[in-house]
């Protein structure tokens, strides 16, 4: 159990900032999972103090990272909330062409990101490009409502729970590795909700 041991020493020694970004971070993910609209209230706090935390940590695209998400956090509000008199924004799905094009551009943008990264001495550059790079059109996609978003992050949020640990990052680690779990759950919620074609076969 020396795990558990470093998670409760780590969680003791972390300052208030990083309990603000993983509060409401987590608060983020929950809300999102369930489509209440003020995810993106907490996703804007989060993103603020975590921005710093990485920063200091010199996970630099992980901080550049936030101010995207940042802006992505008003859009969303607004995307969300935009149809409020009408009926909410619906949950939508994607074919697996569109879920590959989608995958072949995270990869390219991943390699100058990491080298980018590396110039300026990150750490674990190239892992911090992939997940830099992927965040960056799951985002979107949670904005967007596209059912697909949590797969992306199950996968994001797991190598991040190893990065992060690498690090020395324990408390970041344990919350990305809830955000694994919540994603999954969050996955199934939408699903529920989502048109009754089969998985990657609706219209992009």
């Amino acid at each position: 159990m020396d795990w558990l041991n470093n998670v409760v020493n780590a969680a003791s020694a972390q300052s208030s900032l990083e309990w603000v970004a993983v509060i409401a971070s987590l608060a983020y993910v929950i809300l999102a999972s369930y489509e209440n609209i003020w995810c993106w209230f907490f996703g804007i706090i989060g993103v603020i103090a975590s921005l710093i935390v990485y920063w200091q940590s010199k996970f630099y695209l992980d901080a550049g990272l936030q101010v995207y998400y940042l802006f992505m956090s008003f859009f969303g509000w607004y995307m969300w909330g935009k149809n409020k008199a009408e009926l909410p924004m619906a949950i939508s799905r994607r074919k697996l062409n569109w879920h590959l094009i989608v995958i072949l551009l995270g990869i390219a943008a991943a390699y100058p990101l990491g080298k980018i990264s590396n110039y300026f001495g990150g750490t674990l550059p190239f892992v911090d490009a992939v997940t830099t790079s992927f965040s960056l059109i799951t985002t979107w996609m949670v904005a967007k409502k596209i059912l697909e978003n949590w797969l992306y992050w199950i996968v994001i949020d797991l190598i991040c729970v190893w990065a992060y640990w690498t690090k020395g990052l324990e408390l970041f680690s344990l919350l990305f590795l809830l955000y694994a779990i919540i994603a999954i759950f969050g996955f199934m919620a939408w699903n529920k909700k989502s048109p009754t074609q089969k998985l990657f076969q609706a219209e992009a």
